[in-house]
């Protein structure tokens, strides 16, 4: 237990010391949407949907956030099959079409991995159609991973400011004999 949560001081440690400035830029680009009656949509899939659950309808939160939240692209729905369709070209246009949006909303885009078609091509199209994109992703993860995008594009690659979570590649930061546990994702 000390070795995690001494990890994930430092993780936090390093996200504040190198993301601050990204961070304050993405809540002005937010203020400001919502200042002029725009929503902030939050959009991710496998267990990155949790940032989405967690900004939406809780006290002190903000009141203007839609939680882009499909169910058959969450794990506790299935985890094999959300798996397999967060992989899928095509779907992210589905979702996308099928969302109530204005053209000064901003969109936060989650994926730790960053490599999943889904996620990649909602911030694609979100850019397309001209709408500020926030990304939540680990940049050191991405960048040792393949994309799984016909155009070989990473998450990190698609937004207006990228917020890098700093978590390490295969996510788990505790070694044991075992295997790597402890998810700071």
């Amino acid at each position: 237990m000390k070795q995690f949560t001494t990890k994930v001081k430092e993780i936090i440690d390093i996200v504040y010391q190198e993301e601050h400035e990204k961070i304050k830029e993405a809540a002005v680009l937010i203020f400001n949407s919502i200042k002029d009656k725009g929503i902030l949509h939050v959009f991710a899939t496998g267990h990155s949907h949790m940032l989405a659950e967690e900004m939406f309808y809780r006290a002190g939160g903000l009141v203007a956030i839609d939680p882009v939240l499909r169910p058959f692209l969450m794990q506790h729905e299935g985890a094999i099959s959300s798996t397999k369709f967060e992989r899928l070209p095509g779907v992210a246009k589905v979702i996308y079409d099928g969302l109530e949006k204005n053209e000064n909303d901003p969109f936060i885009v989650v994926s730790n991995s960053g490599i999943n078609a889904v996620p990649i091509e909602f911030a694609q199209m979100c850019k397309k159609n001209n709408h500020k994109v926030i990304i939540i992703t680990s940049v050191e993860s991405s960048k040792n991973l393949q994309s799984r995008t016909i155009d070989n594009k990473h998450l990190y690659e698609c937004g207006d400011i990228v917020i890098d979570n700093h978590s390490p590649h295969g996510d788990a930061i505790v070694n044991t004999k075992y295997g790597n546990i402890g998810a700071v994702s």
